[in-house]
């Protein structure tokens, strides 16, 4: 009889860069990322996280005790699915340690955890991906974590929105623009912060691109690897 359904499961050697596992020869499989808000191969599923990464627990049963305390909020959600994927800009509050991380990326497209203070927890970045509108005129937006919001024709697709952690309400645009602080989340340049220096529109059938500067080097990127970020956001590479 033939297999009806994706796995639940797949082996550890094989696991995508995003989860930055150090030993993938310690075990045979791992616990795969169910469908959510990011792409599997752009997230961690929870129980990675917490386990094999931040190492708050041991064990898988661990993960799922700690879940069912209710004890991981995520985006301002508690969530208690060990297989939910998380992904870039979400932010995880451990309540019993009172710990909480900003999800960035570093080189090869890594995913890792940043620590920040719970004051920075009160807002989250989002990468506009999609914009249309409704019958009754009103403006959406969908941002790269699958959050639609109502918007304005003041936010345009490639900007930033900083949004309320609770309220999901829109406190700030970061304009993809000359000048704009940039974090490189995908491509050869995958954990770099540039600022853009030019926009430049291709011929059709080809991705527009952009030319980043920082301290380094200079080089050019396609716009859909390029997402704007705050001041505080960018520390998180200096440190």
């Amino acid at each position: 009889m033939a297999k009806r359904g994706q796995k639940k499961h797949f082996k550890r050697i094989t696991t995508p860069l995003s989860i930055g596992i150090g030993d993938k020869k310690k075990n045979e499989w791992i616990t795969k990322a169910e469908c959510g808000p990011h792409n599997i191969k752009n997230a961690i599923p929870l129980a990675v996280l917490l386990r094999d990464i931040l190492k708050i627990c041991q064990t898988n049963k661990e993960v799922k005790k700690v879940l069912s305390e209710k004890m991981v909020n995520i985006n301002g959600k508690i969530r208690t699915n060990e297989k939910f994927p998380v992904g870039l800009m979400d932010i995880i509050s451990i309540e019993k340690s009172g710990k909480n991380y900003l999800m960035i990326v570093k080189k090869h497209s890594r995913l890792v955890p940043f620590e920040i203070s719970a004051e920075k927890t009160n807002e989250r970045m989002g990468k506009v991906i999609k914009k249309y509108t409704c019958k009754k005129g009103q403006i959406m937006i969908g941002i790269h974590d699958g959050t639609l919001i109502r918007g304005d024709n003041n936010i345009k697709t490639g900007d930033t929105i900083v949004l309320s952690t609770k309220e999901n309400k829109i406190n700030k645009i970061l304009k993809l623009q000359k000048g704009a602080v940039c974090l490189i989340k995908g491509g050869k340049h995958a954990g770099t912060v540039a600022t853009i220096e030019e926009i430049v529109e291709t011929e059709a059938g080809r991705q527009n691109e952009a030319r980043m500067k920082n301290k380094n080097e200079e080089f050019i990127t396609v716009l859909k690897h390029i997402c704007v970020i705050d001041d505080n956001t960018a520390g998180a590479y200096n440190e």
